[in-house]
């Protein structure tokens, strides 16, 4: 059994912690510096473009609001192997008549712009960008007539130095994904009740072959995952069964549905679909229990849809445990989401499993003050290092955070303690997160502890504290940013009790 502990390293608020949180903002990891990008195209209020840049470590390092006559909305980021960073904007115009968008980098020292295209020949919202390499970009989006609410058709364009190369307009409503394998650039696209998935000649833009996927029998828009390695699309219905349907160029390939697992009014459903390099997939999805509770269900099918493995993560059961975000890396599937506690808040947990066996190599839980609720929204990973991004709600903040987790799978020292209470004792840490030297340890009335050890994330005991008889608080003298564990042992010099706590 893999203990549970947080390896939480840090935290930071975004946006000064006044954006949107209806709008869910996009973060991309450079591959150059490890640097992360984090855009909120809602902005603090109107008119507004946010973007801030954190090193690896989660430090600001630079911040840019664009004020603008004209709304723009910064649809999507990408990481680029020789810019780093690279994002396009959608500017919107009376009736959609003059529509136009921006390709831009952002480093250290801001945005820069790559390209603008222009309003006078055609009307264009880009709401897809792709990064070849450094010097290849593709982009993908709507065209609009004049004075025309709804798009006219879909479009994909190829810019090379920062230039335009080659542009095809297909008939469509919406762009769903902008991917590519090793030979051709691929565009999904929604039209009436068909999904139309199209390949084109990287060079040319010539099509190569598309398909079409009726999605009519579907009561709502489903969920669509793509495998652009072999051009397979999956579709899975969004609030029915957990049922997924797999398609290629030769059509309709293979159906997978998993039995209801309990006798609930809920019914079990898909919340995310990742692939391996051999085109295995991996369903995260959401199982109930009978006890009114719910857990995690992780499924590893073959190419072919036939179930190699099935694991489940679950809580107590009367709570409720749930994810709809995964992210592979390596050969570990990594898996995010809330489970509620007994106080009524939402904690976030962080779990990998092999890809091989689907055995469960780590588990981390953040326990959150029950009157405040985490909700994972979004999950990156850079070597050990994994990235959650999130809302927390509570009675006197309602803002976006990002968390960074230390998450090698070998396990440390300190992982055999699995929850803050151990042997009867109890510690309370606050406030958490706290700033250099204002968190304290509150102990109960009659407790055994002797002693107070402060761990580092890594395994480092960063001090220890002794414990007068009767002594019931002590201030923690961390002046390092990071996440601690702080341990306690009683005379015999056995741990009682441990509790994590964020210094910023």
């Amino acid at each position: 059994m893999v203990a549970a502990q947080s390896h939480l390293t840090n935290e930071v608020v975004l946006f000064d912690g006044v954006a949107d949180v209806t709008a869910l903002p996009t973060f991309e990891i450079s591959p150059l510096d490890g640097s992360v990008l984090v855009v909120n195209s809602s902005g603090i209020h109107d008119n507004i473009r946010v973007a801030e840049l954190y090193n690896e470590d989660l430090l600001l390092i630079a911040n840019e609001n664009d004020t603008s006559d004209v709304d723009g909305t910064l649809t999507q980021i990408t990481k680029d192997s020789g810019l780093g960073h690279v994002g396009v904007t959608s500017h919107l115009t009376f009736q959609n008549s003059f529509n136009w968008f921006e390709i831009f980098s952002f480093g250290a020292s801001g945005s820069t712009s790559l390209f603008q295209s222009d309003d006078t020949e055609e009307s264009l919202t880009a709401t897809h960008i792709l990064s070849v390499n450094n010097a290849t970009l593709f982009a993908a989006g709507n065209t609009y007539g004049y004075f025309t609410p709804t798009p006219d058709s879909v479009f994909i364009e190829q810019f090379k130095d920062r230039q335009p190369t080659w542009r095809v307009n297909e008939p469509g409503n919406h762009v769903l994904a902008l991917d590519r394998s090793d030979e051709f650039i691929q565009l999904t696209i929604v039209q009436a009740n068909k999904l139309n998935v199209f390949s084109y000649n990287m060079g040319t833009g010539a099509m190569e072959n598309s398909y079409s996927i009726d999605i009519s029998d579907y009561r709502f828009m489903p969920l669509v995952y793509r495998f652009p390695k072999s051009n397979v699309t999956l579709v899975a219905k969004a609030t029915e069964t957990y049922e997924v349907s797999c398609f290629d160029v030769n059509g309709f390939k293979w159906g997978y549905h998993k039995l209801q697992t309990a006798e609930t009014t809920s019914i079990d459903r898909i919340g995310d679909i990742q692939f391996d390099d051999e085109g295995n997939v991996y369903l995260t999805g959401i199982f109930y229990t009978q006890e009114t509770g719910s857990g995690v269900l992780i499924s590893k099918l073959s190419p072919d849809g036939d179930l190699k493995w099935e694991r489940r993560y679950d809580n107590a059961p009367n709570l409720k445990t749930w994810s709809s975000h995964s992210i592979i890396n390596g050969d570990i599937l990594y898996v995010s989401g809330q489970e509620t506690t007994e106080n009524g808040g939402w904690s976030q947990f962080l779990v990998a499993y092999s890809l091989d066996d689907g055995q469960l190599l780590k588990e981390s839980k953040t326990p959150e003050n029950g009157e405040y609720r985490f909700s994972t929204k979004a999950l990156k990973v850079c070597d050990n290092q994994v990235l959650a991004l999130g809302t927390v709600n509570g009675p006197d903040r309602e803002e976006f955070v990002l968390r960074k987790f230390d998450f090698p799978t070998t396990p440390t020292s300190t992982d055999n303690l699995s929850s803050s209470r151990l042997n009867g004792e109890k510690l309370i840490v606050y406030p958490n997160p706290a700033e250099r030297m204002s968190a304290s340890v509150k102990l109960t009335d009659q407790h055994t502890i002797s002693y107070l050890e402060i761990i580092s994330i890594s395994g480092q005991v960063e001090d220890q504290l002794r414990i007068a008889p009767g002594q019931q608080e002590v201030r923690i003298p961390v002046t390092k940013p990071g996440a601690y564990i702080v341990i306690a042992y009683n005379q015999d010099h056995q741990a009682v009790a441990r509790e994590r706590v964020i210094i910023r």
